[in-house]
């Protein structure tokens, strides 16, 4: 086993003593399963400068033993060139140590159809032919493992008594999904933008209304039309079960219903409408919220603040000189810059922040609970480490900077919305772009 550190990678550490101590997200830990010892260090080695802790193991009993001691937050198979690939039973070994829902990467010499197929066969998440473009690498293993630590199901339950929410609450909490009941039915329009749950689950009947009824008063919103709804009935008549469906309703359950059985038609829906939203929401290149997306969260950020009576930072970021790389060094060039700042700023910045691309190469973060002196010292240091950065065109190296403006936001300012504040922190951005650029300015 050769647990492969930033200290073996000359360029990481020359970089690294430039740039000072941040706070950043727990390192993840990746297992690379080798085929090649040599090909199997190259990758380690290129997988830590991205940020990830790299462990190679020898062979598929060594990876068992070392899940089964501490479980990845993924792991990474090699597959040899005869285009042999994984297993099902040994991808089944692999989760089975890992006693839970593990990512599983597969890096392969050939890409036909028979090969894919078979991968497909083992349930990997990720297919990858070799030589490996590793910033589409990366980005997957940023989607999974980000995603993973940051997932935490939450379910609105709505039920016909309170004995009956108790017994779904206790089987949904003893599968990690968080939950919360109101009193009555007409709380639940306020429970949707307080609790932002990933699903709703609902008796049939209600007290004074139906779930058709609260399932219509839903879709009335467009903030919530696409939340999954879940309906609990005993009927069996077609004709009942299609007029539900048409109400807006996601699917059925027909009572009594199993744990297991309620737990999984749960979480499969919440892994469905995550995957839709975030193609929706969700920067292309960058993975990052859209432009739409964000604004939308501004608002929501804001009016909790407001609700809570705590500070907020806005900031806009824009990549100096941007039209200068992409004329000289060409757009594929350009995109890899635009994947390596948002990166950084998902690798940085705390689960509750907010980063989305703006447009083109400007880029916004909501940072919540935070004044715009402390947002400034976060974003100075991630501005450091960015410019220390070497990007690579063919055999030329460069560097690149960003300017960012912040503006804050806070209790005396209830009558600022949220398209005056991006106009604020918008004009510190092109106010620090004036004095020179490469600079973090604050909004007086």
């Amino acid at each position: 086993m050769n647990d492969i550190t930033l200290q073996d990678w000359r360029h990481v550490t020359r970089r690294e003593r430039q740039v000072p101590a941040m706070t950043a997200r727990p390192e993840k830990l990746v297992y690379l399963l080798r085929h090649d010892a040599l090909y199997a260090t190259d990758v380690a080695l290129q997988l830590i400068a991205y940020g990830y802790r790299t462990v190679v193991a020898d062979d598929l009993p060594q990876l068992v033993e070392m899940t089964v001691a501490r479980k990845p937050d993924c792991v990474i198979i090699d597959s040899e060139e005869s285009g042999a690939t994984l297993s099902p039973a040994d991808a089944e070994r692999i989760r089975t140590a890992a006693k839970g829902p593990l990512p599983i990467l597969l890096m392969a010499a050939r890409n036909n159809f028979d090969a894919r197929l078979a991968a497909a066969r083992t349930g990997v998440d990720g297919y990858f032919t070799k030589p490996l473009d590793f910033s589409v690498l990366t980005e997957r293993l940023d989607e999974l493992t980000i995603a993973s630590s940051m997932r935490h199901d939450r379910v609105l339950v709505l039920c016909s008594d309170t004995k009956r929410s108790a017994f779904y609450q206790g089987i949904l909490s003893v599968a990690g999904i968080e939950t919360l009941c109101p009193a009555r039915p007409s709380g639940m329009l306020h429970m949707l933008d307080q609790f932002r749950p990933d699903a709703v689950l609902m008796d049939i009947d209600l007290p004074g209304c139906s779930a058709t009824d609260l399932i219509a008063l839903m879709r009335q919103d467009t903030a919530f039309d696409d939340i999954p709804a879940i309906v609990l009935s005993e009927q069996t008549d077609p004709s009942f079960r299609q007029s539900v469906i048409r109400s807006g309703a996601d699917e059925i359950i027909g009572k009594p219903v199993t744990p297991d059985s309620l737990v999984f038609a749960l979480t499969n829906r919440i892994e469905r409408y995550r995957n839709l939203r975030g193609m929706i929401m969700r920067d292309r290149l960058t993975n990052l919220y859209n432009h739409a997306a964000f604004k939308e969260q501004l608002r929501r950020e804001m009016a909790r603040a407001r609700r809570e009576k705590k500070n907020l930072a806005l900031a806009l970021l824009d990549l100096d000189y941007f039209k200068k790389v992409n004329d000289t060094y060409g757009h594929t060039v350009g995109d890899q810059v635009l994947r390596s700042i948002a990166r950084l700023m998902r690798q940085r910045l705390r689960n509750g922040d907010v980063v989305g691309r703006y447009g083109g190469e400007e880029f916004g973060i909501i940072l919540p609970c935070t004044t715009t002196a402390a947002a400034a010292d976060v974003l100075n240091e991630i501005r450091i480490e960015f410019q220390n950065i070497h990007h690579r065109s063919r055999d030329i190296e460069f560097c690149a900077s960003f300017t960012a403006g912040i503006a804050g936001y806070g209790e005396d300012m209830e009558n600022i919305d949220p398209v005056a504040l991006i106009r604020i922190a918008d004009g510190a951005l092109y106010q620090g772009k004036r004095a020179g650029r490469n600079r973090i300015e604050i909004a007086d």
